[in-house]
């Protein structure tokens, strides 16, 4: 039996067991007891994950430099079950961290396929010339930058289900894990002296996909770019409408102003002339009155003999007794 301190990166294809929306939490196998593509096994019964535990993360990538690359915490570990290992991962609010949100949209959707377990493996031994990795310390479990394939971030860019900022970032996360992975193969090629077939697939896969992203990238970028041309060519149209409207507006209420003040103008000079003929009728009749009073007052004070200040109404219609002493009257005026 031997020992080694170096941490090691086991990649595993992800295997979702379980996924709760509501919680956003998603269980599934971060290691096994199946010999890996560096012909290693891993013992699931082993585990030390006491100083997991006491932070148990979920990184981005082995990467926890950035504090958007950590997406959550690991609540629970079944480990072990019929020679597998599950880990549940509770990722954060999209309010708290908007990566981990997006990057559990993507889990969810399968565009992301690889899972990786860093751990310190403390013994090992050789059974059937196949290194077995016992005591393995457990530091952190992260998801990979791995497409499903090579069109599912492009695919996933042009639906909507991930913004051009995402994707930029989602290609710069594989160039890097591109670089390791190069780096991996030289290495174990030095090791072993033989071809890493899985490696080579996952770093062409890997660029294949950087490729598609990056056109998928301009093409969006290059729809966008129309679009917000077309928007600026309506919101100028629009503005040179309100504009128009504006004027058009201004300009009946100025009118309307005008007209206002010309009817007023015109109602108050009726007004005044009405008032003017009201106050000259009201005068001639005022002095018709004067006149009248004037002439009855000049015949009432008139000394001369023989002057009746009875007048006599020719219209009145006279009785027989008034008619018999008018004729008396005559008569006596005639004998005398």
């Amino acid at each position: 039996m031997s020992k080694t301190q170096n941490k090691r990166l086991k990649l595993f294809n992800l295997d979702i067991k379980s996924v709760d929306e509501e919680k956003r939490q998603i269980t599934f196998c971060f290691s096994d007891d199946k010999e890996d593509r560096q012909g290693e096994v891993v013992d699931q019964a082993s585990w030390q994950t006491d100083n997991y535990m006491a932070n148990p993360v979920i990184l981005w990538g082995h990467d926890p430099s950035e504090p958007e690359n950590v997406l959550g915490q690991g609540v629970k570990l079944d480990l072990n079950n019929n020679g597998r290992s599950y880990i549940t991962a509770q990722f954060d609010d999209d309010d708290v961290n908007p990566r981990a949100g997006m990057i559990f949209k993507q889990l969810l959707r399968r565009t992301l396929r690889c899972v990786s377990a860093g751990f310190i493996n403390h013994s090992w031994e050789v059974e059937e010339d196949v290194p077995i990795l016992r005591d393995n310390e457990l530091l952190e479990v992260s998801i990979v930058p791995i497409p499903a394939n090579p069109r599912a971030i492009a695919l996933a860019l042009k639906d909507g289900g991930l913004t051009t900022k995402d994707a930029r970032w989602m290609m710069d996360s594989m160039r890097k894990e591109a670089d390791q992975l190069e780096a991996q193969l030289k290495h174990d090629n030095n090791e072993s002296g033989e071809s890493m077939d899985e490696l080579k697939t996952q770093i062409a896969a890997l660029t294949d996909t950087i490729g598609k992203i990056a056109e998928s990238v301009n093409s969006v970028s290059e729809q966008n770019a129309a679009i917000v041309a077309k928007f600026e060519a309506d919101e100028a149209a629009r503005a040179e409408a309100e504009k128009q409207a504006t004027e058009k507006a201004e300009a009946d209420a100025k009118a309307a102003a005008e007209k206002e003040a010309a009817d007023k103008a015109e109602a108050d000079k009726k007004a005044a002339e009405e008032k003017a003929e009201a106050e000259r009728v009201a005068a001639e009749e005022a002095e018709k009155k004067r006149l009248e009073e004037e002439e009855a007052a000049k015949g009432g004070s008139d000394d001369q003999p023989g002057a009746d200040t009875d007048e006599f109404d020719e219209d009145a219609e006279l009785t027989d007794e008034e008619k018999a002493q008018i004729d008396r009257e005559l008569e006596e005026a005639l004998a005398n």
